[in-house]
């Protein structure tokens, strides 16, 4: 069900998830001109939601009975290519976690359809995402959302110390940034699987 794909039309089912979530459900309204190139497109008959991460995204998929009904992204930094939460979070402590020697990539855009599913859903793509990332050597990167963070709690992530931010100066919420380094990824990794195997069990 849990899958990383390449398939254009997997995608933009995911980047129709995205709309649907971001702006139909959520209500979400963005500036014309963020950093990140978002923009409302419609593609086969359906709008979806885009940016300007095209060369740099892995896709992964959540399907049943044929439909996308969750997704996630992982975006890798590139000498070209920052990370999506670089344009927004310029704290100083955010700027020494990447000076690290590291290859980073951003764990961004979860979307779905059953709310009642998120832990589920997370804990299936963390899975995956961690053994690509200790196999390729990444650090990753992710933000809270959607109380992420008693989520991410549950599977041994602490935030990075003063690193908070906010996305546009007018929100009202601050977004805590959390850092994985490679050598802490098998320790989560055994976190997620536990959590999960007890859900299944």
């Amino acid at each position: 069900m849990f899958t990383y794909t390449t398939n254009p039309d997997d995608i933009s089912a995911a980047k129709h998830l995205l709309y649907d979530f971001y702006i139909k459900r959520m209500g979400w309204q963005f500036p014309k001109d963020t950093p990140t190139g978002w923009t409302i497109k419609e593609v086969n008959g359906q709008n979806i939601l885009d940016d300007c991460y095209h060369d740099t995204s892995r896709w992964y998929i959540g399907r049943q009975d044929g439909k996308v009904e969750t997704c996630l992204r992982v975006l890798r930094k590139t000498a070209e290519s920052p990370l999506d939460v670089e344009h927004y979070n310029a704290t100083p402590a955010f700027k020494a976690f990447l000076a690290q020697p590291a290859q980073y990539a951003e764990i961004n855009r979860f979307g779905f359809f059953y709310e009642e599913h998120i832990l589920y859903y997370m804990l299936n793509f963390w899975t995956r995402i961690l053994e690509d990332a200790l196999r390729e050597g990444w650090t990753l990167v992710v933000t809270n959302g959607f109380g992420d963070s008693e989520r991410f709690a549950r599977v041994g992530l602490s935030p990075i110390p003063d690193a908070t931010f906010k996305y546009h100066p007018d929100d009202t919420n601050t977004v805590s940034t959390f850092g994985i380094p490679t050598a802490d990824i098998p320790r989560i990794l055994k976190n997620c699987r536990q959590i999960l195997h007890s859900m299944e069990g």
